[in-house]
């Protein structure tokens, strides 16, 4: 079972159904117990907009699509926030260092989310932990570049 068809039986367990169909302009929405995600996209990129839509549905309350609106804008990021915790993580870095990736192609490969989601999920979490942060023994460097370290015992 890929991973879109894991977080699909994710969402159903929690009674919520996953529906494909053609969308212009974004690549999912969730309404009530709905989530629709754009069809046209490649497997990894609606396993990508489900996680961020399941965000939307454990984080946010309401329609935020107008994102010029502030606290629909903060809603709009906690839903990311979650989905970058979820698909990625600082677990999901040091997954993939221990796997050997080195650059953000294989990053996105090992963890089965698009580059630009893994590009974003890493600006956030430097912006959250600064230059780098320390967990299970291991130091994730988010400057000067993206470097993961094991630390001697």
């Amino acid at each position: 079972m890929d991973c879109y068809e894991t977080l699909i039986d994710r969402a159903d367990q929690l009674g919520i159904s996953v529906i494909e169909m053609d969308f212009k302009g974004r690549n999912g929405r969730i309404m009530n117990d709905t989530i629709f995600i754009r069809r046209d996209m490649l497997t990894v990129g609606k396993s990508c907009a489900t996680s961020e839509e399941l965000g939307h549905h454990f984080t946010g309350a309401g329609d935020i699509l107008n994102q010029n609106l502030p606290n629909n804008a903060k809603q709009e990021k906690r839903g990311k926030i979650w989905a970058y915790n979820d698909r990625v993580g600082l677990r999901g870095i040091i997954k993939a260092y221990c796997n050997g990736c080195r650059n953000l192609y294989e990053m996105a490969d090992t963890l089965d989310v698009t580059e630009d989601f893994l590009q974003d999920a890493l600006d956030y979490f430097h912006s959250k932990f600064g230059q780098y942060t320390i967990l299970d023994n291991y130091v994730i460097y988010f400057e000067p570049a993206l470097a993961v370290f094991d630390l001697i015992a």
